[in-house]
């Protein structure tokens, strides 16, 4: 048993007693390992899940776009087919009166209106779906920075000034409130007549 100087006694450890402290200090760093790995793991994740996903999205897109034009095709063939048995039918009747033909060329405008306006839809989904690149490069930098310790600290150090300069910002403003409003009631206790001395 040792005292020291303030009056306290302490013992030393037993052999067991440090082989205890030994074997949790190293579970604990064994620990903190695996999560720091689970974490660096995720985060290399992160961008392969990104990038399956708009794999994912690419060929929907694709797929719903060969599935419209395929619809578009479809609704042609058909028009066409009636257009014709339609046209044949007027040309006959202009034929009699006497009239030119221009319903054909107002459905060919009709049809080819359509299939703009789908495949505008179509670039308006593609750009939708796509993840912009500025967030790609975002993660990328971000999950760099995590893995570098020396940015990493310099990134929690920064963030503590930036932390400790608002706080110091809203003291000041604080301060400022204050002065102003004992400011405004001495200049109104002074306009009363009611200043105590």
């Amino acid at each position: 048993m040792v005292t020291i100087k303030t009056g306290f006694s302490t013992t030393r450890y037993s052999k067991e007693q440090e082989e205890r402290v030994v074997a949790l200090l190293r579970e604990r760093k064994e620990k903190m390992e695996k999560r720091e790995l689970i974490k660096q793991a995720k985060m290399l994740a992160l961008p392969e899940a990104q990038e399956a996903k708009k794999k994912q999205m690419e060929e929907e897109l694709k797929r719903e776009q060969e599935e419209k034009m395929a619809a578009i095709r479809e609704e042609v063939e058909k028009n066409e087919e009636e257009g014709e048995e339609i046209v044949e039918e007027e040309e006959s009747l202009e034929r009699r009166r006497g009239e030119a033909s221009t319903s054909k060329e107002i459905e060919i405008a009709r049809i080819a209106q359509e299939w703009a306006a789908h495949l505008e839809l179509g670039k308006d989904r593609e750009v939708e779906m796509a993840i912009p690149q500025e967030e790609r490069e975002a993660a990328r930098r971000q999950i760099e920075a995590e893995r570098d310790p020396v940015r990493r600290k310099a990134k929690e150090e920064e963030q503590q000034i930036a932390w400790r300069y608002r706080l110091s910002q809203e003291r000041v403003r604080r301060l400022e409130v204050a002065d102003r409003a004992e400011k405004d009631l001495k200049a109104a206790e002074t306009r009363l007549g009611k200043r105590r001395r």
